[in-house]
């Protein structure tokens, strides 16, 4: 691939961590070597088991805690973050080093809300990324800087979503 270029799917709305997905799928049904980090998301997700069988890498920042954020104390919240920071780290040493021809941050800009790392930083891990590699950041809230860098910028924007009529969550539809 000749030109590489960087993807932000961003919003409020449902269908960030799809659309990358999507992308993926595509990617390496094309050839393309495609690794997927994901942040701030403990358990596997749907997407995961299929696109290992085509081939696509997931790395995850794991930690013992189970529980959702909101719900931990500041001992497990500290491990936690520092789990996502460790793995942006390695976003870091992909981005530099790496094999991968496409890498999706997934949930990235959560992350940044946690104080693992900064949206200034991924800024320059999109600018300083090495010749050749696709990148694709999703999550809520991107600040200008970071849209200003990005050569796709989606913006997801939810009109109504059944959780505001008490449906939860429902496995291979949400997760």
């Amino acid at each position: 691939m000749s030109i590489a270029l960087a993807h932000l799917y961003t919003g409020d709305g449902k269908g960030k961590t799809t659309a990358a997905m999507g992308l993926a799928v595509r990617a390496r049904g094309c050839g393309m070597r495609v690794r997927v980090m994901q942040f701030m998301k403990q358990q596997p997700t749907g997407e995961q088991r299929q696109l290992e069988s085509l081939g696509v890498e997931f790395e995850r920042a794991l930690t013992d805690c189970d529980k959702f954020v909101w719900d931990m104390n500041d001992v497990e919240r500290a491990e936690y973050t520092q789990a996502q920071r460790e793995l942006f780290e390695r976003a870091r040493t992909e981005c530099a080093s790496g094999s991968a021809q496409m890498l999706i941050l997934d949930e990235a800009l959560s992350a940044t809300y946690l104080g693992a790392f900064s949206q200034n930083e991924l800024c320059e891990l999109v600018r300083s990324r090495r010749p050749g590699l696709e990148i694709v950041l999703t999550g809520r809230g991107a600040g200008d800087e970071l849209i200003a860098v990005c050569d796709y910028v989606t913006e997801m924007r939810m009109l109504r979503h059944p959780m505001d009529q008490g449906i939860a969550a429902r496995r291979g539809i949400e997760y």
